[in-house]
């Protein structure tokens, strides 16, 4: 009986949640972490590993990296939208080994992805729990575990859930920082360099907004269609 009165406060459950999420690809992906196995195969050592580590290279020397030498005679970086050149997670790749990085980016991605969603749920559902078991469910989703051989794609499922956290504060309170977070949500997307997913990403986060403030139930119309033209103005800016 020595817990029976024992409830832990907001605090407790706050990072307890957030532990348990951060925690939970870590311990899915250990052996890959401390490199007994490897998670590379297909095209991300065939395309990513190496355009990745040219990327890294090329802002390591203190120059944008515009130009790939290494394959056939040579083509544009800057035109190669899956080379990922302004998404700065990919600077790891050139200070550590980057099938090294290639992992610690995955399961950092996967957290970040697991945390969005327990923000998203938790507003949501006004329950602690409710957005640790969608975080935690979310994190391992069959779409992130499906394409881990394709990090150009993981900026998506990651800071998807962040823009709509966003968004559903901007619904209710239009302040400058929502608008910075969904915006750079977005542009997260955006710069990992997958056009299909941030149309995709875009396309979900503007139905959104637009479907929150309309279903805005006690206020009026007017107020309504302002809070969809917020919202949506939002993901279009």
């Amino acid at each position: 009986m020595l817990f029976a009165d024992w409830s832990p406060s907001r605090r407790q459950a706050r990072l307890g949640s957030i532990g348990l999420i951060v925690a939970f690809p870590i311990v899915a992906f250990h052996s890959a972490l401390w490199g007994q196995k490897s998670l590379l195969y297909s095209d991300s050592i065939e395309f990513f590993l190496p355009i990745y580590r040219v990327v890294a290279q090329g802002w390591r020397h203190g120059h944008i990296p515009t130009w790939n030498r290494y394959a056939f005679s040579g083509y544009p970086l800057l035109g190669s939208s899956q080379g990922g050149v302004f998404y700065f997670p990919h600077i790891l790749y050139g200070l550590i080994d980057p099938r090294r990085a290639f992992v610690w980016l995955a399961v950092a991605h996967m957290a970040m992805a697991g945390l969005g969603t327990r923000a998203f749920a938790k507003r949501i559902w006004h329950s602690e729990f409710a957005g640790l078991v969608s975080g935690l469910a979310y994190t391992l989703n069959a779409f992130a575990i499906g394409h881990l051989t394709h990090p150009s794609m993981w900026a998506a499922y990651t800071f998807l859930p962040w823009a709509l956290w966003a968004i559903d504060h901007l619904v209710e309170h239009a302040r400058p920082r929502w608008f910075a977070v969904t915006a750079a949500s977005l542009a997260m997307v955006a710069l990992n360099g997958h056009p299909q997913l941030y149309w995709i990403a875009s396309t979900a986060a503007f139905a959104y907004g637009v479907g929150r403030g309309l279903a805005h139930f006690g206020a009026s119309w007017k107020t309504r269609l302002r809070k969809a033209a917020v919202a949506g103005g939002a993901v279009v800016l």
